[in-house]
């Protein structure tokens, strides 16, 4: 998948305008989110959608770069960690 007039791969350029537009939902998402102190669920949750913003934020940067894929498997990882979480979220999430 490189692109050989430029180097780096062309995997992201796919996806762009549909990251930006999750990167702007997610913001969105984000303000004036509340949640119980007893729900460690969704607690996580947040804390899984800010660095998620971060990573497609830096997929953004890296869109030319190798490194875009390791970051976009960052992200497949967090989302396999919160939905093994939601399985159980009254003792997950707390470990």
């Amino acid at each position: 998948m490189r692109d050989s007039k430029k180097g780096g791969n062309n995997f992201g350029n796919q996806q762009r305008p549909s990251l930006d537009q999750l990167i702007d939902t997610g913001e969105r998402l984000q303000q004036g989110c509340r949640y119980s102190e007893e729900d460690h669920l969704a607690f996580l949750t947040l804390c899984f959608l800010s660095k998620q913003l971060d990573h497609a934020k830096s997929v953004r940067i890296l869109v030319r770069s190798t490194d875009a894929i390791l970051v976009y498997r960052s992200i497949i990882e967090g989302l396999c960690q919160l939905a093994w979480a939601a399985w159980k979220p009254q003792e997950r999430p707390l470990l």
